[in-house]
């Protein structure tokens, strides 16, 4: 008997490109290894047939003809002909699904997202004109201001020129009342006829009378007629926002071979109020947190673990160093470290309240805050109990993230890169492990761009794909490592609130609206 040319076992099939035999399970992985290379690999059965010499010769026969197949028996070419067809229908059904379940849907994102583009533009110009009419305003302020100045001045000017005036006229007065007088007392003198009062007159006509007058030419004004150009100019100038052209890929047959219609393959029930935040653990349990409450449940929906805090709030949880759950406490402005339910250190965050936690590949803990009172969000690399890094700004000084965010939850991609869902900016925004700005994600929906994003808990899986939770749509967004859309996860789900992809590649999903956490099967 003939035997399979990589084990043990009886040959039953034949490769006629590698001319190898085949046992049944090594055919299916030859034709599994083979599949994707350019030349097709067809195995056919494999018999042995005497020569008549009471000798068995070990050539390939086609089992129903009996005829030898180093070249092709009529059975073959049936059997060929059959295969050709199989295979036509199968990349006519695939090439079918990838234009409805990729292509058309990337096109309606797209479409989507250009509308809600176009419906933005009249804000951003709007914007633009306000700013304009308030330089405008600003521009008219300083004008009146300057008039009012000159106005002033010409008002300051006036009054001192009059004030000379009324002081000539004032001394003039005098000198007319004084002479008067002397005028009337020479008529009384020369009328008196009194020789003694003749003979002691002195004239007063003897000395020159000298009168000071100030004489003022009337003001002037200087106009200095406005150059248009510099006025412009100077009034500030319109920059034209960049214009760039880019190429899309509506399609990604080699990811999306790794997809797979999402299914609904079980639930875990975790007897809180709601299984708002989920982890898993390296032991494929999972950590579910809600408000002040722990669980750890197995995946036979048997509770492991419970915590209860006395005081406080749980924002964010994962697990550090395979067993040590990390969990922030965003009442109290601390992360806590427990260990088989005892707690085994905490960090203060000095006034910032932490959000979402997870840890990196390189061990490091990765922490979403906020601080209220100046209205900022950034993100804190810890290395043990001190900062290494913190991302806040891009590289032009721009906040990441919405300064009115109140929810924010991360993770690490397997390049590095770190995701935080931006709930108040209705965005994701990744950076890699620099913290330099790389994309962000503002959740394409369906055929119109009126609905929200509503981002909240993130998670990556072992093909650095992103997904995360789109609470007030029901519905979780997977993308690749670039931010382009791969597809949505929809079955099952109402008011998804957080994710984690456990080892084997399940997607687990806590809900804002019962205790259940529901696992989905959404790749190969």
């Amino acid at each position: 008997m003939a035997r399979c040319d990589f084990c043990p076992s009886g040959a039953k099939m034949h490769c006629r490109i590698c001319d190898i035999k085949l046992c049944a399970e090594c055919n299916v992985i030859h034709s599994t290894a083979t599949a994707k290379t350019s030349q097709r690999h067809v195995t056919l059965p494999y018999s042995e047939v005497s020569s008549g010499e009471g000798k068995s010769v070990h050539v390939v026969y086609c089992r129903e003809c009996k005829s030898a197949t180093m070249g092709k028996c009529p059975c073959q070419s049936k059997r060929d002909q059959a295969t050709d067809l199989d295979f036509t229908r199968q990349k006519l059904q695939r090439d079918t699904e990838d234009l409805e379940e990729t292509i058309l849907k990337n096109l309606e994102n797209v479409f989507s997202n250009l509308l809600q583009k176009k419906l933005q533009i009249p804000v951003f110009y709007q914007e633009l004109l306000t700013t304009i009419q308030e330089q405008g305003r600003k521009w008219q302020k300083m004008v009146e201001q300057v008039v009012q100045k000159k106005v002033i001045e010409v008002n300051e000017m006036l009054h001192n020129h009059v004030g000379k005036l009324d002081q000539n006229l004032e001394e003039i007065d005098q000198l007319m009342k004084d002479y008067t007088k002397e005028t009337q007392k020479g008529q009384q003198l020369f009328l008196s006829g009194s020789t003694d009062a003749v003979k002691s007159y002195r004239p007063i006509l003897n000395k020159t009378i000298e009168i000071k007058l100030t004489d003022i030419a009337p003001p002037s004004f200087n106009s200095i007629s406005p150059d248009c150009k510099v006025l412009e100019k100077e009034f500030g100038e319109i920059s034209l926002g960049a214009v760039t052209e880019r190429n899309i890929s509506l399609g990604n047959r080699q990811l999306n071979s790794f997809m797979r219609k999402p299914k609904v393959t079980g639930h875990l029930s975790s007897g809180l109020m709601k299984s708002e935040l989920v982890t898993c653990d390296e032991n494929d349990a999972i950590w579910v947190a809600c408000r002040r409450s722990l669980r750890r449940i197995s995946r036979q929906n048997v509770i492991l673990e419970k915590i209860d805090l006395y005081s406080g709030y749980i924002y964010g949880i994962c697990v550090a160093n395979k067993d040590t759950l990390v969990y922030s406490n965003k009442a109290m402005k601390e992360i806590n470290f427990v260990k088989r339910r005892k707690q085994i250190g905490s960090l203060s965050l000095h006034g910032w309240r932490p959000c979402g936690v997870c840890t990196s590949a390189s061990g490091d803990l990765l922490v979403c805050m906020r601080n209220e009172t100046e209205d900022a969000g950034k993100v804190v690399r810890f290395s043990g109990s001190k900062v290494t890094q913190e991302i806040q700004t891009d590289s032009e000084k721009k906040p990441l993230f919405s300064p009115t965010s109140k929810m924010m939850y991360i993770a690490e991609n397997r390049n590095s890169d770190v995701c935080v869902s931006d709930y108040g900016g209705m965005a994701v925004v990744v950076v890699d492990s620099e913290g330099t700005f790389r994309f962000r994600y503002t959740g394409l929906l369906g055929n119109t761009a009126l609905e929200s994003f509503s981002p909240f808990g993130i998670a990556t899986d072992i093909q650095s794909r992103i997904l995360v939770a789109d609470r007030d749509n029901d519905r979780i967004h997977v993308t690749d490592g670039d931010g382009h859309f791969l597809l949505y996860v929809t079955v099952g789900l109402s008011q998804p609130y957080s994710v984690c992809v456990s080892r084997d590649n399940l997607l687990f999903v806590g809900s804002e609206s019962d205790d259940k956490v529901t696992i989905i099967e959404y790749s190969h």
